[in-house]
C-alpha cells in the first residue's frame, strides 16, 4: 500500500495541477512572503513555484518506482544476508540498493525524459522557460521553422544526455558484485 502523498500525486495531480495549486497558494499567503522576505522578484517566485511543483510531483513518481523495485526483491535473499551476519547498512549497500537501482533505472530514465518535456507547462504560471523563449523568438523574427527546429535539436541533445547517463548507470549496476 502506498502512502497518501504518493497516491495523491500519482492519482490526482499532474504537473499542471500541482504548479497551478502552488502558484495560487503562494499568491494568497505561502511562498510570496518567504520569497519577498529575501528580496526576490516576481520571476523568482514563479521559478520557485515551478521547481517546487515539479519536484513534489517527480518525487511521488520516483518513490513509486523505487518502492515497486524494492517490493520485487527476493525477501529470502535479504533475510539470508542478515543471517550471515551482515548489518542492515551492509545489506542495503551491497544487496538491496544495487538490485533496486537495476530494476528501477529504466522507469526513472523515462520519468526524467518526461520531466524535461513537461517542463514547458511552467508557462501556464507566466514563467518564461526555454520553449516559451523559443516561441517569443519565433514571433519576433518570423522564423518559426528554424526556431522550432533548433528547439527540437536542443531537446534531442538533452534527452540523449539523459539516455547516455542512464545507460552508464545501468552498466554500473549490472556489473557483478563479488
Amino acid at each position: 500500500q502506498h502512502g497518501s502523498y504518493i497516491t495523491c500525486h500519482n492519482g490526482y495531480t499532474r504537473d499542471v495541477c500541482a504548479v497551478h495549486m502552488l502558484f495560487f497558494f503562494q499568491a494568497e499567503d505561502g511562498i510570496r512572503d518567504l520569497v519577498r522576505s529575501r528580496g526576490l522578484g516576481d520571476v523568482y517566485k514563479r521559478q520557485a513555484v515551478a521547481v517546487i511543483g515539479f519536484t513534489l510531483n517527480v518525487a511521488a513518481y520516483n518513490a513509486r518506482y523505487l518502492r515497486t523495485a524494492y517490493n520485487g526483491l527476493d525477501q529470502d535473499e535479504l533475510e539470508a544476508a542478515r543471517a550471515q551476519g551482515l548489518s542492515g547498512l551492509q545489506v542495503f549497500r551491497h544487496i538491496t540498493l544495487p538490485q533496486v537501482l537495476r530494476l528501477s533505472v529504466p522507469a526513472l530514465t523515462n520519468q526524467a525524459i518526461l520531466n524535461l518535456k513537461d517542463s514547458s507547462v511552467a508557462f501556464l504560471i507566466q514563467y518564461t522557460e526555454f520553449f516559451a523563449e523559443v516561441q517569443e523568438l519565433a514571433t519576433r523574427t518570423f522564423q518559426y521553422f528554424k526556431a522550432y527546429l533548433i528547439a527540437g535539436m536542443v531537446y534531442l541533445v538533452l534527452v540523449s544526455i539523459i539516455v547516455f547517463a542512464a545507460r552508464r548507470l545501468e552498466k554500473t549496476v549490472l556489473r557483478p558484485m563479488y
